[in-house]
């Protein structure tokens, strides 16, 4: 990898505007001549925006940079906050990181199989040597090739922050090339083959913030739970009052009709009123 530059951002000064004039401004010198074939198949620089607190994986999130070019690099950051349990599975720990949890668990299994670790691994065994490096290489590929990386439980952040970055390049021109080249005091093909410039700022000054919520919890629970009761509570008191009011109706109306029912008049009735009529 060679050397890594890391700013501290403790110490550094806040933006106070957006765009290329109020970004950070870099030229780096890429030195072609410290290069080996075999293991450098690139010359340049990676490049990764992450917090502070955070493990910079270079070889798994970083951008390439190249000689020759000036980049404008624009960051946008991102905030991220998921549920924990019941809701999810996250792990609801300001001090948690799962970078280093991976990062532990790999760490453990390179000085199983190797007896040994790489330089930026967390475990307290020695650093490998030459010979060792390549077990522990070996070790890592299988590692992620076999997929033992899922056994290692380790879960998602709760609270994440994330650096989203858009890079666009261009060459350098006939004139800012002669400048520079100027007061290096090199040519400018050693210009073209060992610097590069890149700016790195920000095109906004607000934060996406995205957050999960609880489309269903606990106070809706018990609301739907008593809307539910009262709703089946009056529905019944209601039905015992309807079916109360309809009996009683029926027990008056058929009183009234067995108070006023006409008797049927008999046969010799009948003939003794006949004969009287006539």
């Amino acid at each position: 990898m060679g050397w890594c530059i890391q700013f501290d951002a403790t110490n550094l000064p806040k933006v106070s505007n957006v765009g290329v004039d109020d970004g950070l401004n870099m030229r780096l010198a890429v030195h072609q001549d410290e290069y080996l074939a075999p293991n450098s198949p690139g010359a340049g620089y990676r490049i990764l925006v992450h917090e502070k607190d955070e493990i910079p994986l270079m070889i798994e999130q970083s951008l390439s940079i190249g000689p020759g070019q000036i980049y404008s690099m624009e960051a946008t950051k991102k905030s991220i906050s998921a549920l924990p349990s019941p809701y999810g599975t996250c792990q609801d720990d300001i001090t948690y990181k799962r970078r280093y949890c991976l990062l532990h668990c790999l760490s453990q299994f390179v000085v199983k199989s190797c007896k040994c670790r790489q330089i930026y691994m967390t475990t307290n065994a020695s650093v490998c040597s030459p010979i060792g490096i390549l077990c522990a290489e070996r070790a890592v590929d299988k590692f992620m090739e076999t997929e033992l990386h899922k056994d290692c439980a380790c879960k998602s952040e709760c609270k994440t922050v994330q650096y989203e970055v858009f890079t666009t390049h261009a060459r350098a021109s006939t004139f800012y090339a002669q400048a520079i080249a100027e007061y290096h005091k090199i040519s400018e093909r050693e210009l073209f083959d060992n610097y590069c410039t890149v700016v790195i700022f920000f095109s906004k000054l607000t934060t996406m913030d995205s957050k999960e919520h609880p489309a269903y919890n606990v106070l809706a629970l018990f609301c739907d739970i008593g809307g539910a009761f009262g709703l089946m509570l009056g529905a019944t008191i209601l039905t015992i009052f309807e079916l109360s009011d309809a009996f009683m109706k029926t027990i008056i109306l058929w009183v009234r009709q067995r108070k006023h029912k006409v008797k049927p008049l008999r046969i010799t009735e009948m003939l003794k009123l006949e004969s009287t009529k006539s």
